[in-house]
């Protein structure tokens, strides 16, 4: 009974098998050695050395061809797309390239005109630095204090033996401002006959104004017998001295002063005079 059942069923079912596998066909071709079966119900085998050909109906093939034309453009279509955002790309970093190099142009360019406005500026500035220390010079040159010797006064006394001879040196500060901390200190000497040492206490001269500084006289350092050799010019006489001042810019001074009796005349000269602006 129940292989009655089942021979019956199989009959039944046949006729739907052959009609899916006809379909089945036509729509994918069959794997190598697969078999199939033709409109007549006769199945076919293909082999390797005659691969089964299955012919298609003119409907599937206009789809094919149709959805094989969609994909085609899809594929365009993005190929295009890909294209075009790529040539974006690199147009736009071109563009970056352009605008970098315009701003390391700029940089550069603004760096020469800022050492060019640097090096002019250091030159103003030198110029400037130049012109107020000329003019610092030129003033203190022409308005500070200067210290030197008015004159020389040898006065010979009363008596005929020239021991009452006694010889001051007198300076005078010329310049237009004071002079502080002014020093004298002086020697006259003749030969081996006298040398005395004579200097004053530091004292301030103003403008124009004069100091004295007297030597004793000549009966206090020697006897009658020695001032002969002197007024005759056997015992040259001679002093050496150095005046040292400060200026109202704070600046030191220093004058080397040297001198030589005249017998004939009986009278100083001062021979030599050498300044020292700001001494060590």
């Amino acid at each position: 009974m129940l292989a009655l059942v089942a021979i019956s069923l199989f009959v039944l079912l046949s006729p739907a098998q052959e009609t899916g596998i006809r379909k089945a066909s036509a729509r994918t071709p069959p794997a190598p050695g697969q078999s199939i079966s033709d409109n007549t119900g006769t199945y076919k085998r293909g082999t390797q050395d005659a691969p089964l050909i299955v012919e298609e109906s003119a409907k599937e093939q206009q789809d094919n061809a149709a959805q094989q034309e969609k994909q085609k453009k899809e594929n365009a279509s993005i190929r295009s797309r890909d294209f075009i955002l790529n040539l974006g790309i690199v147009i736009v970093g071109f563009f970056q390239f352009l605008v970098l190099g315009g701003q390391i142009f700029v940089y550069i360019r603004q760096t020469k005109i800022m050492g060019s406005n640097l090096a002019e500026a250091k030159r103003s500035a030198d110029a400037a630095r130049d012109s107020a220390n000329d003019s610092r010079t030129t003033t203190r040159l022409t308005q500070c204090a200067d210290v030197l010797i008015e004159g020389l006064v040898v006065d010979l006394g009363d008596t005929l033996d020239g021991l009452d001879t006694s010889i001051a040196i007198h300076f005078k500060n010329f310049g237009p401002t004071r002079a502080t901390n002014v020093v004298f200190d002086f020697r006259l000497w003749a030969g081996t006959i006298f040398d005395i040492h004579s200097n004053l206490d530091p004292v301030v001269l103003g403008s124009l104004d004069s100091k004295p500084l007297i030597f004793n006289q000549f009966r206090e350092i020697m006897s009658a017998e020695h001032v002969d050799p002197i007024f005759s010019g056997k015992a040259p006489m001679q002093f050496t001295g150095i005046i040292k001042f400060e200026d109202v810019f704070a600046q030191k001074h220093e004058i080397e002063c040297f001198g030589m009796f005249n017998h004939r005349t009986r009278s100083f000269s001062a021979n030599q005079t050498i300044k020292k602006d700001n001494p060590t």
